[in-house]
């Protein structure tokens, strides 16, 4: 399970109301016995080739064009179960159940307040908000940012540059697929890509040091305990770790990464 640890507590903000999208729902059934899956929430459109693996995903938008959230809907209790355990396995790892009833409910407000979903990358950023940011997660044997990576990267770009003290350590990670010399490498790439980003945006190369460890720290299993492979766990150790720094001490303003409990190491 852990569905509730994995939900990032950022704050509590204003949730204008969800696009009313069609899903065909019969009279006798009501929208309490429909379900659609939440698979993602991007601060920016993508493609729908983006869920690849996944069939029937629609787009709905919010906040003037700049929310943009991916939904499987129009299911079963059941398959809507089926359709989150494939997301999930597909590396969307904070993908929910939603009860098609609840959002309807939401879509008759003008605004409501509630606890944002903690999707892959949710950029809202309110007058006089605390910021935070996450650590920055790559697809199997890539080194490109993908979307919620550039929005944790935008995120912290305004960090540092609200506060010209702190620098930025880059620990950059993989799964263990692939031989030791091959992920120091692609960690190599990986720190790269979030380097460039970052003084591409105008951070100073000087204020960004790294460390590469390849495979050698997983914070999850990338091979299950009855040995079969584990790609929920090898998503998790597909990272660059971001460490702010002033002064040399740590400043609290990166999210933990929660593993599940049956994802976690037994170190």
């Amino acid at each position: 399970m852990g569905k509730t640890n994995l939900l990032h507590r950022i704050g509590i903000v204003l949730f204008v109301a969800f696009m009313a999208v069609s899903v065909q729902v019969s009279a006798q059934a009501g929208g309490s016995d429909t379900y659609r899956v939440l698979i993602a929430a991007y601060n920016q459109k993508v493609p729908l080739t983006y869920f690849r693996g996944l069939d029937n995903v629609f787009e709905t938008n919010a906040y003037n064009n700049s929310m943009y959230r991916y939904y499987v809907g129009g299911l079963s209790k059941a398959d809507a179960e089926t359709v989150l355990s494939r997301a999930k396995e597909l590396g969307f790892d904070y993908a929910r159940v939603v009860a098609e009833e609840d959002i309807q409910e939401r879509a008759k407000q003008c605004c409501i307040q509630m606890e944002p979903v903690a999707t892959r990358d949710v950029t809202i950023f309110g007058e006089g908000e605390t910021v935070t940011v996450q650590h920055v997660f790559f697809d199997f044997d890539k080194s490109n940012l993908r979307p919620d990576g550039i929005n944790q990267l935008n995120k912290l770009y305004r960090i540092m540059t609200d506060n010209p003290n702190y620098s930025v350590e880059l620990q950059a990670h993989t799964d263990a697929k692939g031989t030791d010399s091959y992920n120091i490498a692609l960690a190599q790439r990986r720190k790269n890509s979030v380097k460039q980003y970052l003084v591409n945006k105008g951070i100073s190369a000087s204020r960004i040091t790294y460390q590469i460890f390849g495979e050698s720290k997983p914070i999850a299993r990338n091979t299950a305990v009855d040995g079969n492979d584990s790609p929920a766990g090898r998503q998790f150790n597909r990272r660059v770790e971001l460490v702010v720094q002033e002064q040399g001490q740590a400043v609290n303003v990166v999210e933990e990464i929660i593993v599940p409990e049956y994802l976690q190491t037994s170190n």
